[in-house]
Parts: C-alpha cells; structure tokens; sequence
C-alpha cells in the first residue's frame, strides 16, 4: 500500500539562529507516522539557503530525523532523497493500487505482455522537500533546486497560503524538466 511521504519542520517561519528540527513522516491525508533516519534509506538530506548547500544533521536510527540551525534571513529550501526499494503485490492486489493512482496505462501495458495474472513489483524511491523562510523580505529562494531525482519546482512562492488557492510548478526528473506526470496536491486543511 502507497503511502505520502513528507517532512515536517518544527518552524515553518523560524527566527534566524533558531534550531529547526525535521520529522520525516508516512501515511495517509497528512496523518502520519514519523519515519526514522535510517542509513541504508538515505541518500541526500540537504538545506539549500542563499549561502549554498549543506547537510541536514541528524542521528540514525532517531526522529525527528534531522535538524539544522538558521543563520540567515530569506528561504530555505530542505530536501530529502531515499535509494529505491521496491514492493510485490499479487496481481489483483497490484491491479487494484495501480487503478487507484490513475496507473491504466501500466494495467494495459502488463495486459498486451500477457502478465495480468502476475506479481506486481513496484520499484520506488522517495523525494520530498520543504520550505521554510526567515525574516519578512521576500525572495525567490523557493526555486532553488536541490538535484533529487524527481523534484517539483515553484512558479510562485508558496507563502501565500490559502489566498492563493493555486501553486504552479514546474516538474524535472534528473535536473532535466519534464512534462506528461501524474502529480496530485492535497492542502492539510483538506482532512
């Protein structure tokens, strides 16, 4: 079973100097259980602020999984990249999920191969960034890219809340943009 995946910050709009800690979570409609840092998981845990890029600190095996320290004004950009793992399903089970995120495409395809009646192996790897900001002067900090794998990129800051009621982003797998993904965008206040 498919669950979201995010990172929750302590402090959304934290103080400069203030210590933000990160809790990585699983589950369902933002009700979810925090996931530990682990090492075989963990590829890429960064910060990207208007100073460069530098890791997130953190102990395994612990949650919150990672924390950093403020120590300027503007936007920070905070990622978190896992190595891929990978799931068996037996096939009505698999059909079902794959039918439940808008995947027809791969029951067609597992169809044409003759493979409908097969096991179902979904590889995977996690992606997810936050973003915080410090001080009341804007900046576009939020399109800061990070190199993840697949990585959703900003249009227009995020900070607007729900007055905004719409975020464009642009989407890219590897650095290079691409076009034709499913991507779906749930509000916590949603649930």
């Amino acid at each position: 079973a498919a669950h979201d995946f995010w990172i929750e910050p302590s402090d959304y709009e934290p103080e400069i100097g203030a210590s933000v800690t990160f809790t990585l979570r699983i589950g369902d409609h933002f009700l979810g259980i925090p996931y530990p840092r682990k090492r075989d998981h963990l590829l890429q845990f960064v910060a990207h602020d208007a100073s460069g890029i530098r890791p997130v600190a953190g102990r395994f095996g612990a949650t919150p999984a990672g924390w950093i320290r403020v120590a300027e004004q503007g936007t920070m950009v905070v990622g978190y990249r896992s190595a891929r793992t990978s799931v068996s399903l037996e096939a009505a089970a698999f059909e079902s999920y794959l039918r439940e995120v808008g995947l027809e495409r791969i029951i067609q395809m597992r169809a044409v191969r003759g493979e409908s009646a097969k096991e179902g192996i979904e590889a995977y790897s996690r992606c997810a960034k936050t973003i915080l900001s410090s001080g009341t002067t804007p900046d576009a900090g939020y399109k800061r890219m990070l190199g993840l794998d697949l990585e959703l990129v900003p249009e227009q800051s995020p900070r607007g809340g729900l007055q905004a009621r719409t975020l464009t982003v642009r989407t890219f797998f590897r650095g290079k943009p691409v076009a034709g993904l499913k991507v779906a965008a749930i509000h916590e206040d949603a649930f």
